[in-house]
């Protein structure tokens, strides 16, 4: 099940874009990282969790938009590929989709990355 942090400024990302963001989030997270040929590393939407978080006073070197991924490792997945293809998405997205990110979340300080680890997960 990945993990979804997104950690922002809600003063550029607003409550109303983040409600956007999210679902979109577990779409595209859920399609980057489904492995069809693999039952046990299947994923549709409702597999992924998107948690957000604003830039706290003690928060040092954060940037307007974060956005990372926690997520089991898999031999058919390579972080840096999916990385790429969520940055490629979300950017078409803004464009395409109307997904309402400031033009601020595309300067240096925003990213995405995708962390694949060893992982278990239980249902309790």
């Amino acid at each position: 099940m990945p993990l979804v942090i997104v950690t922002r400024n809600p003063r550029v990302v607003t409550d109303e874009v983040a409600k956007i963001l999210g679902p979109f989030l577990q779409e595209e997270v859920a399609r980057v990282l489904n492995v069809p040929s693999d039952k046990n590393a299947r994923l549709t939407s409702e597999n992924v969790e998107v948690r957000f978080r604003d830039v706290g006073p003690l928060d040092v070197g954060s940037g307007t938009l974060g956005i990372d991924i926690l997520a089991g490792d898999h031999p058919a997945l390579h972080a840096k590929a999916c990385t790429l293809a969520l940055a490629n998405r979300i950017r078409a997205a803004v464009s395409r989709e109307g997904l309402k990110l400031p033009s601020r979340c595309f300067e240096d300080d925003s990213f995405v990355c995708v962390m694949l680890v060893p992982s278990g997960f239980a249902i309790l």
